[in-house]
């Protein structure tokens, strides 16, 4: 699968590890292995299957999805179709507590 980023704190945070301080560092690690997880996908359903993200809707929200990093935070993604491929957009990282 394929991703990119809605805004630039995390694109800066994936490429150059810019603002890693602004998380814990145990979230900042889940975030590069959920990347990883998702780059690495080749379906939807594969992500659905790995038990610990949880890829789960967000209710009241359009389009939302919600995966695990930790107990507390949250990976907040969309998913888009481009020409027959699904892209993940990657919105925020949110803190559920």
């Amino acid at each position: 699968m394929k991703f990119t980023f809605a805004g630039g704190k995390l694109k800066d945070l994936y490429e150059t590890e810019k603002g890693k301080e602004k998380h814990p560092p145990e979230v900042v690690t889940a975030f590069f292995e959920l990347t990883g997880r998702i780059r690495n996908s080749t379906s939807l359903n594969t992500l659905r299957n790995h038990k610990g993200a949880r890829l789960e809707k967000l209710t009241g929200r359009r389009n939302e999805y919600s995966m695990r990093l930790n107990r507390q935070f949250r990976l907040i993604v969309e998913f888009e179709e481009h020409e027959g491929e699904t892209w993940v957009i990657i919105l925020k990282i949110e803190d559920y507590h």
